[in-house]
């Protein structure tokens, strides 16, 4: 049996910090035959007061060796290896982000976001910019790649499917959490998956009902040992359009390429591009269809999601929302009530000290009673082809 141990830190976070956090430990211990493998738990550090990823955690007390300084580092002359971590984010600003989030993260049964737009003036509307504004900054994530395509998505209410809700789970480890990952991303009902830092992953699913869903979510849990908490839920946005087998099969040309010209779909079904054009504006306008962007995760450098749970009174939770969304400005893209007592607030910074810099900012707020701090890596989808891609099939046969 052998044991390895990597490290990385100690890095500073500012200028106060004689040794603010240890960036990263990973122990593997395996056995002596391939067969056996047990990987323990990946212990991330990233902040300056030694806190866990959720919640409160105790001083580790701990000083690292010398190693040669990482490449995306400055050096301060204090500190002859280690300074704070930079990340060259100079290609985005908060705005380009907060248009992002607008395009990235609607979903497509969420009642208020069933009205917007995917164009730019849509955009510039919501978010009080001027359309040529909005066109430039998405053409230049479109070109840096860090939105790398758009994807149509059907609304959930063609399928009769009626309700969707969000369940936070927590596994025993790192490995559990990505093997329930992958088992969702081939089961039906499941819309996406928010995989954070650490042994948690927000799950979205749709059914008939809410008792549907949670049956749905009984199972993952049980099949994994994950304990399991809901976010909240919504009804999903009805339409008036019934597509025939001709919208069936533009749904499916626009299905994973969104952006495709009216004139490839016209001439890939046989129809005239006024036509197909038509169509689409039905589909986009009646609510039966939405388009949405997809990130490449590898291309987020420098640009950090994530979510507050901020547990409140009440009686002060407007109160306590008002003063997050004029602390955060445009960082604050999404505020929302889970379940009694419970905010979800989703922030995005560029610094890896912000999102615990809020945690305690939101701690000194009168009315809170917790805080806890989940930091998104990537957004997940259904593997292809995914229920939804199957079922737009069957329509068409």
């Amino acid at each position: 049996m052998f044991c390895a141990i990597a490290i990385l830190g100690p890095v500073r976070l500012n200028e106060y910090d004689e040794v603010a956090a240890w960036a990263l430990t990973v122990i593997v211990a395996s056995a002596a035959t391939a067969s056996r493998v047990v990987i323990a738990n990946i212990v991330v550090f990233p902040f300056e007061l030694f806190m866990p990823i959720h919640g409160a955690g105790r001083d580790m007390g701990r000083t690292g060796a010398s190693h040669p300084p990482p490449t995306n580092c400055t050096l301060d002359p204090r500190f002859p290896y280690y300074d704070q971590f930079t990340v060259d984010n100079s290609r985005m600003d908060a705005k380009d982000v907060r248009i992002f989030c607008e395009i990235t993260f609607k979903g497509p049964s969420v009642n208020e976001l069933g009205a917007r737009d995917i164009s730019p003036s849509g955009i510039g509307r919501q978010l009080g910019l001027d359309e040529k504004t909005v066109r430039v900054r998405v053409k230049k994530m479109e070109e840096d790649g860090f939105i790398k395509g758009y994807q149509a998505i059907p609304s959930f209410a063609l399928f009769g499917l009626k309700s969707t809700a969000s369940y936070r789970f927590e596994a025993i480890n790192i490995v559990t959490k990505h093997n329930a990952i992958e088992h969702a991303k081939r089961l039906p009902h499941v819309v996406d998956a928010l995989d954070y830092i650490g042994p948690h992953v927000a799950i979205r699913f749709v059914g008939t009902s809410a008792s549907d869903i949670q049956s749905i979510a009984d199972s993952v849990a049980s099949r994994f040992e994950l304990t399991k908490l809901i976010l909240g839920g919504e009804s999903v946005l009805s339409t008036n359009l019934l597509p025939d087998k001709l919208d069936w099969q533009i749904m499916q040309k626009l299905r994973h390429n969104a952006r495709c010209p009216a004139k490839e779909v016209a001439k890939a079904l046989g129809i005239t591009p006024r036509m197909a054009e038509y169509r689409i504006r039905k589909m986009l306008t009646s609510g039966a269809l939405l388009v949405r962007a997809m990130i490449d995760p590898r291309k987020q450098q420098g640009l950090i999601f994530y979510e507050l749970e901020v547990s409140a009174s009440e009686p002060q939770q407007s109160s306590i929302a008002r003063q997050l969304e004029k602390q955060y400005g445009e960082k604050l893209w999404s505020i929302q009530k889970s379940r009694a007592g419970i905010l979800l607030v989703s922030l995005f910074g560029f610094t890896l000290g912000e999102p615990e810099e809020a945690v305690l900012s939101s701690l000194r707020l009168e009315g809170v009673r917790g805080c806890s701090v989940y930091i998104l890596k990537e957004m997940i989808e259904p593997l292809g082809p995914s229920w939804i891609d199957n079922i737009i099939s069957q329509n068409i046969a």
